[in-house]
């Protein structure tokens, strides 16, 4: 018998290797088979295709995120559990921020009136995301009701309170009414702001204070005077 010639498809395939039975075969079969091959070709194709286009859209996405640190220092307006609004020191700028994920520990209540200064990532929103807010710890020690006893009647308590947004007023000092105060720039020291009646005038009063602590109580002792006033709690 005449010995039957291979075909030129089985040719063109390779004898299998020692332990590549199974590859040969496969390709075997996808040889005999062209539009088998060609749409598995075809589906390869498309699956680098989308790869490629995944990884682009990642690291487009990456490239345009913005983590780049900026800081913004103002005035609090307003305060919320959740958000703080600022102005800035110059201008009729105003921001507001969410404080959900921010470090808190430097915000000393949120009062407003206060001085802040706020980090936050990436551009302003219309609600930004802080990453960080500190305030002025003098401003926070300064609210509340500073007292002594009266010189005259033992039985009353004299002296100033010392509110938000720069308000004050004189308590039982009708001689001496305290209307307004402000940081005077240095840690633990303010100045009061006022007038002083007496002897049928009025004239401007203006005072600068340190706020001290000692033996757990807090104190505001008015520069170059012995004066020195409690804090109430």
């Amino acid at each position: 018998m005449k010995p039957v010639s291979p075909s030129p498809a089985d040719k063109a395939i390779p004898s299998p290797r020692k332990g590549n039975i199974f590859l040969y075969r496969f390709r075997h079969d996808l040889t005999k088979n062209n539009y088998l091959y060609n749409v598995f070709l075809l589906k390869v194709k498309i699956m680098k295709k989308i790869l490629s286009l995944a990884l682009a859209a990642v690291l487009t996405s990456t490239a345009c995120k913005d983590n780049t640190p900026n800081r913004f220092d103002g005035v609090i307006v307003d305060a919320s559990m959740n958000t703080v609004t600022v102005k800035a020191l110059t201008g009729d700028d105003t921001h507001t921020f969410s404080l959900e994920e921010a470090d808190k520990t430097d915000a000393n209540g949120l009062l407003i009136g206060n001085l802040i200064s706020v980090t936050y990532q990436g551009k302003m929103s219309e609600v930004t995301p802080a990453t960080q807010v500190a305030t002025d710890a003098t401003y926070a020690k300064a609210i509340g009701k500073w007292t002594m006893p009266d010189p005259i009647d033992s039985t009353k308590r004299m002296g100033v309170e010392l509110q938000i947004e720069g308000k004050a007023g004189s308590i039982n000092m009708a001689t001496l009414p305290i209307e307004s105060w402000e940081l005077q720039g240095e840690a633990d020291k303010v100045i009061l702001k006022g007038r002083s009646i007496g002897n049928g005038q009025t004239s401007d009063y203006t005072q600068t204070a340190t706020i001290v602590e000692k033996d757990g109580k807090t104190f505001l002792s008015l520069d170059g005077t012995e004066t020195v006033l409690e804090k109430e709690n």
